[in-house]
């Protein structure tokens, strides 16, 4: 598959991207709660606050650049919205000394305790236009192979920076930030010209009201199930079974890895079953082995679930991001993919705040009950929205 893409025109620039900005997300993944924990009083308040303020300014700020690039697809917008992270970054490194420059870049870093890999959790901001540049530079038959290549290098790269993390200090961390994310700017003048033409297409209202809609509701309610329960599977390893945080550690950095490599099988699931059933088939089985770790209190096999439970939660996401550029069309790409993303954190944020409560009440179980619920009728929306597509 990568001899396959590697020689598509623009797939480099946007490879480099992805490697330096993933290993700035990482470092900040690490870095940004132990140092608002310890530069402030009440600072699990204050984290929560810096947190809430990055989903939403993720939220609205990606739907609204999306929608821009759409309209007015110039590299100048590009560069500058994959700088809003290197900005955020100076002020960490240069201005944190207030809650005021703190609030800031959380905001313009799109810091959040949402999403999986880079992008979701850092940095999200870029990510519809990311989505859109793929749509115009990659011919629609490869398109699935280069997202899936894109996410796993995001994620491995996102893994490397969280390693880093490990031995530097969080000046250092923020530092090392810095600059990853101002490299991972560069490729972004490099890119050909192609990718920021006006395509001239017939209007498509209809077609991109009905794409906005459809793929709006599939993502409000992918985020809140994944809002109530994905946050809070480590703390249910904590409760059930007292698992140190080494061992911890280490369960979570096999899961992510598993996770970024079952991307790359992507593109064969799309082939086979195309975007419908591969979402039943991964997700569906995903509500099965949620419900059995939640319930069935047999640590050996809970902890092997919990490693394999990514894989089958990220696995369509090329798929999906595939299938909104194909719907959608070229020239709304960027409108779609930051209104599925606009959705999906806010609905994860109240998902979690809602698990945070019940979790608080001793009602542990009841998340992952209504995980199952709202993803099994996500799954029929799915079949609804796409089936003959």
């Amino acid at each position: 598959m990568m001899k396959d893409v590697a020689s598509l025109r623009g797939f480099w620039h946007l490879f480099w991207f992805r490697v330096f900005r993933g290993i700035a997300a990482g470092t900040i993944v690490v870095a940004f709660p132990y140092f608002v924990l310890s530069a402030f009083s009440h600072g699990h308040m204050w984290l929560g606050i810096f947190y809430a303020v990055g989903t939403v300014v993720t939220a609205i700020a990606g739907f609204l650049l999306g929608v821009r690039f759409d309209r007015h697809p110039t590299r100048a917008l590009t560069i500058s919205t994959a700088l809003l992270l290197t900005i955020s970054f100076f002020i960490f490194a240069a201005l944190a000394h207030t809650w005021f420059f703190v609030l800031l870049a959380s905001g313009l870093a799109g810091v959040s305790a949402t999403g999986s890999m880079a992008g979701g959790g850092v940095g999200g901001i870029a990510v519809p236009l990311q989505g859109a540049l793929v749509a115009r530079i990659i011919p629609s038959r490869q398109r699935t192979a280069v997202y899936s290549v894109l996410t796993f290098v995001a994620g491995i790269s996102l893994a490397v920076g969280i390693g880093v993390s490990s031995f530097c200090s969080i000046e250092t961390l923020f530092i090392i930030g810095l600059v990853t994310s101002a490299l991972s700017v560069i490729p972004l003048f490099f890119l050909p010209s192609m990718a920021f033409e006006n395509h001239q297409e017939l209007p498509r209202d209809t077609v991109r009201t009905k794409a906005l809609f459809d793929f709006s509701i599939t993502g409000l309610l992918n985020g809140l199930s994944q809002g109530l329960t994905v946050p809070f599977l480590v703390p249910l390893f904590i409760l059930y079974y007292q698992t140190p945080r080494g061992p911890m550690s280490l369960y979570s950095l096999c899961a992510s890895v598993i996770g970024s490599g079952a991307l790359l099988l992507a593109p064969w699931f799309d082939r086979r079953w195309g975007l419908v059933k591969s979402m039943v088939i991964t997700r569906g089985t995903g509500i099965v082995v949620l419900l059995v770790i939640a319930l069935i209190r047999f640590f050996p096999l809970a902890i092997f679930l919990f490693i394999l439970f990514p894989a089958l939660r990220v696995i369509a996401l090329p798929i999906q991001q595939r299938a909104i550029t194909d719907i959608a069309g070229v020239q709304n790409a960027g409108t779609v993919l930051g209104a599925n993303q606009g959705t999906r954190l806010i609905a994860a944020s109240a998902g979690s705040a809602v698990a945070g409560y019940l979790f608080e009440q001793g009602l542990v179980t009841i998340p992952f009950y209504g995980y199952a619920i709202i993803a099994a009728y996500n799954l029929v929306l799915y079949r609804r929205f796409f089936g003959k597509k």
